[in-house]
């Protein structure tokens, strides 16, 4: 539920940016029921995670139910080591998912960004 709160709020912030040229009363208004966005956003991307052999752990994220990133190891992190907790692995799953949502391809994680999400400790 939080990645959809961080996808409507990232969604709000780069409409906006698309309307600096014009001012606010010239934008045309066009009525939007957000639970539908939302929902139809959420049944598209979602994630599991899971326990690796060494008790670290992993994720997986799914595209309507299907296979799309396998993710055992810390992304962007030297070696094979996985997540030290479920919460860590998540949170950077719902990151991705975020990215995806957005259209950024490919959607990698940067040192920067896993610190940020603070699931490196």
């Amino acid at each position: 539920m939080k990645h959809l709160f961080i996808l409507f709020l990232a969604i709000s912030l780069y409409s906006c940016s698309m309307n600096e040229t014009n001012s606010f009363e010239e934008a045309p208004e066009i009525p939007l029921d957000e639970t539908l966005i939302l929902n139809a956003t959420a049944e598209q991307w979602s994630f599991v995670t899971f326990m690796n052999s060494d008790e670290t752990w992993g994720y997986q994220i799914l595209k309507e139910g299907k296979l799309y990133i396998n993710q055992p190891t810390i992304p962007a992190v030297q070696g094979n080591k996985g997540f030290k907790s479920e919460e860590a692995a998540s949170k950077t799953a719902e990151f991705v998912i975020l990215k995806l949502e957005l259209g950024v391809m490919p959607p990698s994680v940067t040192i920067q960004e896993l610190d940020s999400l603070n699931v490196l400790n």
